[in-house]
């Protein structure tokens, strides 16, 4: 996964809910809502993310690439 792709994400009691990817490390993906996403880019800051279990994160697609 990289910077940018869309992803499902498992939270709290089972739901998913769709995300974009800040970073990958390891075993733990750093993501964060499509909002913030956006903001960051237009900002020009590193969005501000939360880590999630592998596990619990597939990924969708990539949304255009825009780096933060």
């Amino acid at each position: 996964m990289q910077p940018g792709d869309r992803v499902m994400v498992k939270v709290f009691g089972g739901r998913t809910v769709n995300r974009i990817v800040v970073q990958a490390l390891g075993n733990t993906v750093v993501i964060c809502r499509p909002d913030e996403w956006r903001e960051a880019v237009k900002e020009n800051r590193q969005p501000n993310g939360v880590g999630f279990p592998l596990s619990d994160v597939r990924q969708m697609r990539q949304v255009k690439k825009q780096r933060a």
